[in-house]
C-alpha cells in the first residue's frame, strides 16, 4: 500500500497546457463494454507508468515534480473531470496500480456550481490521463463501459413492503461527516466563496437495541463515540471533553422508524441526537409512491436540533455496498437561525429546506446510507472567512448557541454513571457570535446576500 497524493482538482483544469501523449495507454480494468456500478475499478499495469510514478511510502518529492493522473467522464466535448490523484490513490498489486471512481459521487456543472449533479446509468467514455514530473502528459487511455446503479425490476414492478428490522442485543455504528458551503447570490446566480473555510465535523453515533416490545416497538439507547470533532480554518476542537460522559439518551421508535418517545428518561432530558432511523411507509409502496415524514436533524458542533417535516418518495432502487436497496427520496422543511464564523455567516431567515437522499436495504431492514443537503439564506458580513477571526458557532431557533460539551450532575446512589443528566454551561463558548466587532454590530461595511449549503453523509459502519 503507497502513501496518497491528492491533487487539487484544478490542476485538472490545466491539463490544456501539457504535452500529449506518445502512445495509447493500456488499461487492464475495466475492459471495453464492461458493465460497472458503484465503486468502478481502475487497474493500469506499473510498465505502462512513467518511470518514478509509484513512490515508496515514507519519500518526498517536490510538488512540482510529482506525477499524478487524472480521471474524466463522457464523450468528448462533454467530459466532466472527476478526480485528480496521485499515483498511490490505490494499491500496487501483481504488476498493477488499481484505484476506484465512485460512480454515485456528485459532481458540479462550472456553469451552475450551486447545484449537485449525478451520472445517469448509460454509456460512458472513461479517460485516464498520466502525468509526469512539472505537468507533462505522458499517456492517455480511453474506453467504453455501461454503468448500471439501477437495480432491474420486472415491468410492472410489484410493490414492497418495508420495516427496520432490528434485533434485541444488536449495536449499530453510524459515521457522520458534514461539510460546509457558502454561496454569495448575485442576480439569482450561486457563486462558490469562502472555499479555504474548509468548515467539517465528524462524530458517530452509536444506536443499541435495547428492548423489544410485544407491540413491535424498539427501545433503543443511541450514544454519542467519544471521538467527535469540529474543524474550520485548519483548526480541530473536539466536540465532548475526554473526561465527561458523552451525550446519550433511550428513544422509544416503532419498525417504520416513528418516534414514539424521543427521550424516555427525564435525567437525560437535555440530551439530544440526531434521528437515524428512516421513516418508512405503512403499507406497501411502488416506485413513485409518497408518504409523510418527519425527523429531527442535529449536526453537532454547527446546528441545534432542527425539527423537519415534509414527505418521502421511493424514487427507484439501486446498488448501494453490494445491496438492492430502495432510494428513497425526502423534501422536508424546518425552523432554525443558524451562525458561523463568529457570527460573521448568519441565516437571514429562519426557514431551512433539507433533501434526504436514503439508501434502505429493504430485504434486510437496514439503512447503510443517508445523503442530507440543508441550505438557507444567508447574510455574509465583511472580514467572512478570514483565518484571524476564525471561530464558529451554532444558535438554536432561540438564539441559545450550541455548546459542547455538557457538564454532569454528581451521580445519585444507585445510578450508573453513563445514566447521569446534564447540567447546562456557561453562557458564553468559543461557538458564540461576539457581542461586538466588525460588520454587523457596529455597521461596518454591508452584508452580501448567499446561500450556505450543508452536506452530510451518515453511513452504516462495518
Amino acid at each position: 500500500m503507497y502513501r496518497l497524493w491528492m491533487i487539487s482538482v484544478l490542476v485538472g483544469m490545466m491539463i490544456a497546457c501539457a504535452g500529449t501523449a506518445s502512445h495509447a495507454l493500456k488499461l487492464l480494468q475495466p475492459t471495453p463494454d464492461q458493465v460497472v456500478r458503484e465503486n468502478v475499478r481502475i487497474t493500469i499495469p506499473v510498465s505502462e507508468l512513467p518511470p518514478d510514478f509509484v513512490v515508496p511510502e515514507g519519500e518526498t518529492v517536490p510538488e512540482k515534480e510529482r506525477p499524478f493522473l487524472t480521471l474524466s467522464v463522457g464523450a468528448a466535448g462533454s467530459e466532466r473531470l472527476v478526480a485528480a490523484l496521485g499515483p498511490d490513490a490505490g494499491m500496487v498489486k501483481d504488476g498493477g496500480v488499481t484505484f476506484y471512481w465512485d460512480s454515485k459521487a456528485s459532481y458540479r456543472d462550472p456553469q451552475d456550481p450551486g447545484h449537485e449533479r449525478y451520472f445517469k446509468d448509460g454509456k460512458y467514455t472513461l479517460t485516464v490521463q498520466v502525468y509526469g514530473p512539472f505537468m507533462k502528459l505522458f499517456d492517455t487511455a480511453t474506453v467504453n463501459v455501461e454503468l448500471k446503479n439501477k437495480v432491474p425490476r420486472s415491468s410492472p414492478a410489484p410493490a414492497v413492503r418495508m420495516v427496520n428490522r432490528l434485533v434485541f442485543g444488536e449495536s449499530h455504528s453510524y459515521k457522520v461527516h458534514a461539510e460546509v458551503q457558502v454561496f454569495h447570490v448575485v442576480s439569482g446566480t450561486k457563486l462558490p466563496i469562502l472555499g479555504g473555510m474548509g468548515m467539517t465535523s465528524d462524530f458517530g453515533i452509536i444506536q443499541s437495541v435495547e428492548d423489544k416490545r410485544p407491540d413491535g416497538s424498539y427501545l433503543l439507547r443511541c450514544r454519542m463515540e467519544p471521538e467527535g470533532f469540529l474543524s474550520s480554518f485548519g483548526k480541530k476542537l473536539r466536540l465532548f471533553a475526554l473526561d465527561q460522559p458523552k451525550p446519550q439518551l433511550y428513544r422509544l421508535v416503532d419498525k417504520y422508524g416513528n418516534v414514539i418517545t424521543r427521550n424516555v428518561f427525564s435525567r437525560q432530558g437535555k440530551y439530544t441526537i440526531m434521528d437515524v432511523l428512516p421513516v418508512l411507509p405503512q403499507q406497501a409502496v411502488r416506485e413513485g409512491d409518497s408518504w409523510p415524514t418527519t425527523t429531527d436533524l442535529k449536526i453537532e458542533g454547527i446546528t441545534a436540533v432542527i425539527p423537519l417535516t415534509g414527505a418521502s418518495q421511493l424514487d427507484s432502487f439501486e446498488w448501494q455496498d453490494g445491496h438492492e436497496c430502495a432510494k428513497i427520496i425526502s423534501t422536508l422543511t424546518g425552523s432554525s437561525a443558524i451562525a458561523m464564523d463568529n457570527g460573521r455567516i448568519r441565516s437571514s431567515s429562519d426557514r431551512v429546506t433539507a433533501t434526504l437522499v436514503t439508501f434502505f436495504a429493504y430485504k434486510t431492514g437496514k439503512m447503510l446510507r443517508r445523503d442530507i443537503t440543508l441550505e438557507f439564506p444567508a447574510s455574509i458580513m465583511p472580514g467572512a472567512g478570514q483565518i484571524e477571526g476564525a471561530g464558529t458557532g451554532a444558535e438554536a431557533s432561540g438564539g441559545t448557541p450550541y455548546v459542547a460539551p455538557l457538564s454532569p450532575y454528581p451521580t445519585e446512589p444507585g445510578e450508573e454513571e453513563d445514566m447521569r443528566a446534564p447540567r447546562m454551561p456557561p453562557p458564553r463558548s468559543p461557538y458564540s457570535p461576539p457581542s461586538t466587532g466588525r460588520g454587523m454590530d457596529t455597521g461596518e461595511g454591508a452584508a452580501k446576500k448567499g446561500s450556505v449549503q450543508i452536506n452530510v453523509v451518515v453511513k452504516l459502519g462495518k
